[in-house]
Formats: structure tokens, C-alpha cells, sequence
């Protein structure tokens, strides 16, 4: 994103917006759209997991808005490679919940920063309404764990689908169990594991993953 932005400055085009329009993981193990291809097998979850991941990764990478392709597989033939939140006979993939959840959360992002250890993807999202998106997943096929310091007394937890559940901070701090990533030898790790979401007031908050060899802090850049 640094190059591109760059090459708008070389070119006295500044003022641009950077968009990232086509956004989406194609899942061809849907049990209601089944498509046969020999790499990159991709279930549902996958799908939903992706495009919260690409988002977040996205505005942390500096891009101003990010698109989904594609809303609706219209006129998609039998056996044609599925993109749609919709599919072709209009029925709902779960990513439309998904993004859904990304255009209500993210949408007065001011700021974005990412974290990374070697098993943990972490973006820090600022919003205008006063309140800070912590966006999170495993990197690889182990699970993980990681401890966030709490800003308030309670915090609202959002699965990738939406799903809220509130939170209280025990001894000043959450802990959440992040799934490991669907992996396997040919594809390695195509998608990042689920995705969890705390939203909490804006102010210091501190980021530790929690492994058998000790603690790692996650600093944001």
C-alpha cells in the first residue's frame, strides 16, 4: 500500500482514494453448491473468516474502502466457481451475515494498526463513535490464546458472523481462545481461523499471546 500510495504522489494524484474492490475467497465446499477443483478447498466458515480478515487487513495496510466480489452468483451455470454472499437461487451464504457485521463495524474507521506473532493476527481499529474493534484469528492450524487489557468494565464480544455476547474483565483483562486454522498439505493454510471481535472504549490496551514457551507481546505498527 506504501508503493501505491507513492506512485499517486509521483503523479500528483494524492487526493485519490485507494480501493480494494474484488475481496473474497471462493467456497467450493459448499454442501448446497459444490464445485470440484484440485487446490484451494474452501468451506463456508472459510469464506466468512476471509473477508473479515481481508478487511481488517486491509484498512491496517492503509486502503479506504473495501469491496466484496461477489454480492449475487446470477446466472451462474451448474458446476460454475461460487463467489456470491448470495447464491444463485438467492439463498444466503454466511458471509452476507459476515459482511454485514464488517459495513456496521468498521464503517467509522479513523485508524488501523496490525499485530503479529507467528501464530496470531491481530488489527486495532479506532472508530469515530469513541470505541475500539480488536479483530483477531489464528495464523496457523494450532489454537491460540491471547489476553487483552480491558479500557471499561464490560466489552461486547462479536463472533464473524455478528453474534455479541458482553463481557467482564477479570482481573483487568479478557482472554480469548482463538481456533486454529483449517490446514492441510496441499493448500497449507489458505484462510486464517475464525475471526473474534471485542469492541471496548478507546485507551491503552495491551495485547499478550499466551504459549507453552511464555508470554508475547503483540505490538502494533
Amino acid at each position: 500500500m506504501d508503493e501505491t500510495r507513492a506512485l499517486l504522489e509521483r503523479y500528483d494524484l494524492s487526493d485519490k482514494a485507494i480501493w480494494l474492490d474484488e475481496t473474497n475467497a471462493s467456497p467450493n465446499l459448499d454442501p448446497r453448491w459444490r464445485v470440484e477443483r484440485p487446490r484451494w478447498q474452501i468451506t463456508l466458515d472459510q469464506q466468512a473468516a476471509f473477508l473479515a480478515q481481508a478487511a481488517a487487513l486491509g484498512l491496517a495496510a492503509g486502503a479506504d474502502a473495501v469491496g466484496v466480489y461477489k454480492f449475487y452468483d446470477w446466472s451462474l451455470p451448474p458446476g460454475g466457481e461460487p463467489f456470491g454472499l448470495l447464491r444463485a437461487d438467492a439463498s444466503r451464504r454466511p458471509a452476507f451475515e459476515t459482511w454485514q457485521m464488517v459495513a456496521s463495524q468498521f464503517n467509522t474507521v479513523e485508524a488501523a494498526s496490525l499485530a503479529q506473532t507467528e501464530r496470531v493476527d491481530a488489527v486495532r481499529l479506532e472508530r469515530s463513535d469513541g470505541q475500539q474493534l480488536l479483530v483477531t484469528w489464528a495464523r496457523t492450524g494450532e489454537p491460540a490464546m491471547i489476553r487483552v487489557s480491558a479500557t471499561e468494565a464490560q466489552s461486547q464480544l462479536l463472533d464473524q458472523y455478528g453474534k455479541i455476547v458482553t463481557l467482564r474483565p477479570l482481573d483487568g483483562a479478557y482472554t480469548l481462545a482463538l481456533p486454529g486454522a483449517s490446514c492441510d498439505v496441499t493448500d497449507g493454510c489458505p484462510v486464517g481461523g475464525l475471526v473474534s471481535l471485542l469492541v471496548q472504549p478507546r485507551g491503552e490496551m495491551t495485547v499478550e499471546e499466551w504459549t507453552p514457551a511464555g508470554i508475547v507481546p503483540l505490538v502494533f505498527e
